[in-house]
């Protein structure tokens, strides 16, 4: 018995091949395309007269299109067409490594990682815990005094003591006001 699951479209790109299964179309079929000649050449969907029917077609730069496959609803072309754009966007395999990763996409499904969400969350709160820290170390670092500041006024010191300042005096003539 065939699961549904095993119904959805894969693709995975192999030694610069992409190698398409599309076993939930109409006329089910695994397609093989070497990118290194793709150049400019598009894979899009196409509506195929008013049946409702749908299909993934492969535009080369000179203009000539190629069916890949049909399908009986345009949900169902979409999901290849994610599945192709995935795999094209994270091509696993070279002529060492002919594991690819599979990219199986389900129509309504979204592919936003949640680590991605995260990253973006934890980002924002790193920049606003260090606005938070060097707002705060600013208001308890000592402050620096001005040199205008740190000379003594010398209308405040006691009568009858010398206007120089660096002298140094005793505290018995600095208290009696000598």
């Amino acid at each position: 018995m065939i699961k549904t699951q095993d119904l959805r479209p894969t693709a995975k790109v192999v030694d610069g091949a992409l190698i398409l299964s599309l076993p939930d179309a109409i006329s089910p079929v695994v397609w093989r395309w070497n990118l290194g000649e793709a150049k400019a050449s598009a894979l899009e969907v196409r509506e195929v007269g008013k049946d409702g029917n749908y299909k993934l077609v492969l535009k080369t730069p000179r203009g000539d299109v190629q069916d890949v496959a049909p399908f009986e609803n345009k949900a169902k072309a979409m999901s290849a067409l994610l599945a192709v754009s995935h795999a094209m966007e994270n091509p696993h395999g070279s002529a060492s490594n002919d594991s690819g990763t599979v990219h199986t996409i389900t129509p309504g499904r979204t592919d936003l990682k949640k680590s991605d969400g995260m990253k973006l969350l934890g980002g924002i709160g790193a920049v606003a815990l260090i606005i938070v820290l060097f707002t705060w170390l600013g208001s308890v670092a000592p402050k620096r005094m001005d040199s205008n500041a740190a000379t003594l006024n010398t209308t405040a010191t006691p009568t009858g003591t010398s206007d120089q300042s660096g002298v140094p005096m005793s505290a018995d003539d600095f208290l009696s006001g000598k």
